[in-house]
């Protein structure tokens, strides 16, 4: 179980993006609520997409630069595609290539909707600081801080923040974006929320310890997807060909079997250091998954791209009820 500052955040969780915004899901998940009685979130926690300081919704002509590359509807914010040429799923094997970009309006748009402080029940809301230099994304932050700040008395539920260090899918290096971890963690915490991050597996165990040792952040999720081609652990030949299919858009981010092993791999080597801070581990698609995870050292575990796969989904309601008995409270 993540408690932390008095909250109880949950012992599973939707992992950012899985449900949309505000939790309200995609065209196919209604197909999957009809088709599948496994399917159902119940007992988990819900964490949004993304959100950015700037506005990033593209049309269709403006895919593929610095403004996101997944077309939304202006008023619905759902996807515009059916079926986006920015994702890529190998629904047999439950694997997920994106190169979504971080696609929405910008965060002072999003609050005003009003719809995350209706929200019943704790959830999180994840935000990520897009500036090109370090202290550009440190001014965003505040920016972000100055905003949630004043829309926060008006939530009706318990609201935890994850800042996302990790996205492969926007012009930074995420190894160098764990620099500024430290500082935005400075700037955010006068929120008296609980706060954490989302990293992927590139990120040094070291900058982790630096983090943790700080004392200003209660938990940490991992892994995001890791960016295309930069791990020699796996066989990006054997899955996709020569390129990648989303090499249009740079490339994208991968989730997958492989991705959650060195997730795996990575809890152990920070328990081992004997690093305490909570973790969500991302990624299960099993109850095996959740197994290892709690073995590994976690505290949580996350799903996401399971979401995506009818051959997969089916699982979600067994690994919810079984992640909450392994967990407990």
């Amino acid at each position: 179980m993540i408690k932390v500052r008095g909250i109880e955040l949950g012992n599973v969780f939707t992992a950012s993006g899985a449900r949309g915004f505000f939790g309200e899901g995609y065209w196919h998940h209604h197909i999957f609520q009809w088709l599948l009685p496994g399917f159902d979130f119940y007992g988990s926690t819900f964490i949004a997409k993304t959100v950015t300081m700037h506005e990033r919704m593209p049309n269709m002509d403006e895919r593929g630069g610095n403004m996101g590359n997944l077309p939304l509807n202006h008023k619905t914010l759902k996807p515009i595609e059916w079926i986006p040429d920015c994702i890529h799923v190998s629904l047999l094997e439950g694997e997920v290539l994106n190169a979504v970009g971080l696609t929405g309006l910008k965060a002072e748009d999003m609050f005003r909707l009003g719809q995350w402080q209706h929200i019943g029940k704790t959830f999180g809301i994840s935000f990520m600081a897009l500036g090109i230099t370090r202290e550009d994304r440190l001014e965003e932050t505040l920016d972000f801080y100055r905003i949630f700040k004043e829309y926060l008395p008006g939530f009706s539920a318990p609201v935890f923040l994850q800042i996302n260090k990790s996205c492969p899918n926007t012009s930074h290096n995420p190894a160098k974006l764990t620099e500024d971890i430290v500082g935005e963690l400075e700037v955010i915490n006068g929120l008296d929320i609980p706060i954490g991050i989302k990293i992927n597996v590139l990120t040094p165990i070291k900058s982790i310890k630096e983090v943790a040792d700080s004392g200003l952040c209660d938990f940490i999720e991992i892994p995001n997807t890791l960016p295309y081609g930069k791990s020699s652990s796996i066989c990006w030949m054997k899955k996709y060909g020569a390129k990648s299919p989303l090499r249009k858009y740079g490339g994208g981010g991968y989730s997958g079997p492989e991705n959650f092993r060195l997730a795996i791999e990575w809890i152990w080597e920070l328990r081992q250091r004997g690093i305490k801070i909570p973790i969500i581990c991302g990624g299960v698609s099993c109850k095996d998954d959740v197994e290892l995870a709690n073995i590994a050292g976690a505290n949580a575990v996350a799903f996401a791209r399971i979401t995506m796969s009818p051959f997969h989904a089916w699982k979600i309601k067994g690994i919810i009820k079984y992640a909450n008995e392994i967990f407990g409270g």
